[in-house]
């Protein structure tokens, strides 16, 4: 084979190129990558069903510009184009002729800024628009939802002082240190098969992940999900949870042991009500015998699944 040399003279054997041709090739490569992006943006664009959404936000008065739509749209580029922040979205936008045709302009990033302000205002227009994209997806994908993986990820606030709603909370790293942080989690039930979140609801940095699991799954049974499996780590293992996934919710609980979590066993019947004491055998008797043996291949198996949500959170931040 010959051997290309993109530099001085040709010796008998080698075939010379100019580098015109790989600055050119390079060129034409960068063009079919931004062709791509371009056509993705409008693909994810075309398909969000926002027109709802939109419409509560648009305003009879207001400055001159671009309209939410377009504001919406650059919006939406920042995710789809992977960039750190809103502003170098932007400037991808401006940059590139092809995002700015699909986006409709090249909006600044103050008003940006206070397009993001009005959306805060309008929560319940945009869950109803992830909502609507949800029984989107269930129509192509028929079995979205049988097996959920549940867990949180911490939002962490620029200070206490400009995010007061926040809490402090401590997460144990793989040193054995505490980690402490101010902020927010959001709790994510994502599908196990596909990695697609199904929903998501944000609580303080101090709330227990382990006492959402009521929540999450009401939320996905208002939603038209009803998982077969729940998979969740060993910070989820509190006998309330089993008989929850259990009884209310009719799905067999795939939740790794916690040491720490013998404990449980462990309380003072005596002073707690009847009700309680029921109820807490029922999840200790579901936490000892889920309805799949822990040691069997499915069981392992399906709890291998489990890291599909720690890579929807990777995709997500």
């Amino acid at each position: 084979a010959s051997v290309i040399s993109t530099h001085g003279s040709s010796p008998t054997g080698r075939v010379d190129f100019p580098m015109a041709y790989f600055n050119g090739s390079t060129s034409v490569v960068r063009r079919q990558h931004t062709q791509t992006v371009a056509n993705r943006l409008a693909a994810v664009l075309d398909a969000l069903p926002s027109d709802d959404l939109l419409s509560a936000l648009q305003s009879p008065t207001g400055r001159r510009g671009y309209g939410v739509r377009v504001l919406w749209n650059a919006y939406i580029a920042a995710f789809v184009l992977n960039t750190p922040s809103i502003s170098a979205a932007l400037r991808r936008i401006e940059d590139d002729s092809r995002l700015a045709e699909v986006v409709g302009g090249t909006p600044s990033k103050y008003a940006i800024s206070r397009f993001i302000g009005k959306l805060k205002n309008h929560v319940d227009a945009m869950e109803r628009c992830m909502a609507s994209l949800t029984i989107l997806l269930r129509e192509s994908l028929p079995d979205l939802g049988e097996t959920v993986s549940l867990d949180s990820t911490d939002i962490k606030s620029w200070s206490q002082k400009t995010d007061p709603d926040g809490a402090w909370s401590a997460k144990q790293g793989n040193d054995g240190h505490k980690r402490w942080w101010h902020g927010f989690k959001c709790h994510v039930s994502c599908d196990a098969k596909y990695e697609l979140p199904l929903d998501a609801f944000v609580t303080t940095a101090s709330i227990s992940d382990s006492g959402q699991v009521h929540s999450s799954m009401k939320r996905l049974s208002d939603k038209g999900f009803a998982p077969r499996f729940v998979l969740a780590d060993a910070g989820y293992d509190a006998a309330e949870n089993y008989r929850v996934i259990v009884d209310d919710f009719h799905a067999i609980p795939i939740i790794k042991l916690n040491p720490r979590g013998k404990r449980t066993d462990r309380f003072n019947i005596p002073h707690r009500p009847t009700a309680y004491v029921a109820e807490h055998l029922r999840g200790l008797e579901l936490r000892h015998n889920p309805g799949i043996a822990r040691d069997s291949a499915e069981w392992i198996e399906l709890y291998s699944r489990r890291s599909t949500v720690e890579r929807a959170f990777s995709r997500l931040k």
